[in-house]
Order: structure tokens, then sequence, then C-alpha cells
């Protein structure tokens, strides 16, 4: 018997959930990013009383970056979705992983560069010092346990997002498995 707080991510209904939690979640990072996108960058030669111009330079460079890392994201919300278990505190984390520098305002979306993003890397079911394997010290001495794996190809179409040939796998089997639409797994629901 699966412990209650398990259950979402390992029970029959546990690809359903995934469909309609990694939809809402593209939808939520594609629409943060695309909000920000218009903006013009902050950093202009007026904003200085006496500009400085390496500085401006340096701003404008990073205004850039973070832009570069936006439009990324605006076609690739999320390349993967991992979810955790601290069995300790009997409690679950789930983080999508992401090939840019994610927006504050997206909880739970790291970048794969990230000392977080290593959780990607980890096998599904192992259990591991979550410290150890993030090198975070505010981890130390917390076991964890890999329990869903997901790895995405999101596409957006006139329906909305969707990821096709996605790969699963979790801790209750061991299989991998293909899924080809996200979307077709909650029209089946």
């Amino acid at each position: 018997m699966l412990e209650p707080y398990l259950v979402k991510y390992l029970d029959k209904d546990k690809l359903t959930h995934l469909a309609q939690e990694s939809i809402d979640k593209f939808t939520e990072i594609s629409g943060v990013v695309e909000s920000k996108l218009p903006q013009n960058s902050p950093y202009s030669p007026g904003i200085m009383a006496s500009p400085d111009h390496d500085a401006f330079r340096n701003l404008a460079r990073i205004s850039n970056a973070v832009r570069q890392d936006y439009l990324k994201l605006k076609n690739e919300p999320a390349i993967g979705r991992v979810v955790i278990n601290f069995p300790d505190k009997k409690e679950i984390k789930v983080y999508y992983i992401c090939r840019a520098a994610p927006p504050s305002e997206v909880k739970n979306m790291i970048s794969y560069r990230a000392p977080l993003g290593r959780l990607a890397a980890l096998e599904v079911g192992e259990i591991y010092d979550m410290g150890e394997e993030t090198r975070l010290e505010r981890f130390d001495e917390q076991d964890i346990i890999k329990i869903q794996h997901v790895t995405y190809i999101p596409e957006k179409n006139a329906g909305g997002w969707d990821s096709r040939k996605t790969e699963y796998r979790d801790s209750s089997d061991f299989q991998f498995k293909k899924i080809n639409s996200l979307i077709k797994i909650l029209e089946k629901d």
C-alpha cells in the first residue's frame, strides 16, 4: 500500500496527473516569459546621471542574456520533470528542468546547469543524500528517493501545449514508457 502523499505520483492515475500538471506548467512558464519579452530593457543611457559606458554595456549584455533565455523558454518551457521523495519528512518536491535560467516568478523550476539540476541525472528508485548530490549545504544529511523522471519534447499547437515522445519512468515498476501525447492521455479520461 502506498503512503497517502505518494498516491498521485505512483498510483494507477499517475499518467493523467502527470499530463495535466505538465501542460499546466508549460502554460504557466510560457505565459510568464511572454509577458516579460515585450518589455524594453530597463537599462538605457538616460537612467544614469553620468553614464559609465562599461557599466552600461555590462547591463545591456546581462539584459540580452536574460532575453535570450526567455526566448528559449517561450518555445521550450521545460525539458524534464523529477519528483523527489523526502521519506523522513514524508514530503514530495516536484522540479521542472529547463535549458535556460528560469524566471523567479515560476516556482519549482530549475536550470539543468544549476546545482539542483543534478537531480535529473539521478537514477529512479535509489536513495541519495541530497546535499551530497547537489553540493548544497542546506540539504546536508537529507535522504531522498527520486520516484519519477520525465523527459519532454514540448510543442505548442493551436490547441495549446503538448509534449511528443515523452519518456517516463517511475519507481513503482522501473519501466520506461513512451508517451506520444500528453493531450491524448487527458482525452482518454
